[in-house]
């Protein structure tokens, strides 16, 4: 990831430097991580899970195949062993939905305490977000067989948002309100409580 940039003293925000924080996380919550809580290592792999395959799904769908990092290498500059060629965006979209799966698995559909917990990703955003990418995916963008209704691609992103819908109905998710003054309150209620129409 860090191949033929220049390296210097401050840390680039940028999605790769994201990237490597998520795989960073994951390897020490598998190694010296042993020692923590269970369920603190399994929602915090979760939550890398998620924002990795978030970080991935951001860069296909503005590059296309980009090179897919899952372990933190050495920054080097010259390092030729280190070179990650681009994958497809096929493989890349596959990658996206493992890590929505993983993130789906080991995270709540809702978190205890909303209110403290307000914005952490969840198991319905996961499944919701690999939905999303699997549409794009299909879509003409990513797909040069977008008008065949019996595509794979097609079938995928549709039990990809059925899996989604289910989840997220049997979680308490659906639409908020009956009536225009609760759908008004819906924009400007802020209390951070849980917004059953809200997912992320």
């Amino acid at each position: 990831a860090y191949y033929g940039t220049q390296i210097t003293a401050s840390v680039q925000n940028n999605p790769y430097t994201r990237i490597r924080y998520c795989n960073f996380l994951l390897e020490k919550m598998d190694g010296v991580g042993q020692a923590l809580p269970e369920s603190f290592r399994k929602t915090a792999r979760g939550q890398m899970f998620f924002l990795r395959g978030y970080q991935y799904f951001q860069l296909v769908r503005r590059y296309g195949g980009i090179p897919i990092v899952l372990k933190t290498t050495g920054a080097s500059s010259t390092d030729e062993s280190i070179r990650t060629p681009r994958s497809t965006a096929s493989e890349v979209f596959a990658q996206i939905a493992k890590d929505f799966d993983s993130a789906a698995a080991l995270l709540p559909a809702v978190w205890p305490s909303a209110s403290t917990n307000y914005g952490r990703a969840t198991s319905a955003a996961a499944l919701a977000m690999k939905s999303r990418a699997l549409l794009t995916a299909a879509s003409p963008l990513f797909n040069k067989d977008w008008d065949n209704p019996g595509n794979a691609k097609w079938q995928a992103a549709l039990d990809a948002g059925l899996q989604a819908e289910t989840a997220l109905t049997s979680a308490g998710y659906g639409l908020y309100g009956s009536n225009a003054a609760q759908w008004a309150e819906m924009t400007y209620k802020n209390d951070n409580s849980f917004n059953k129409e809200a997912i992320m």
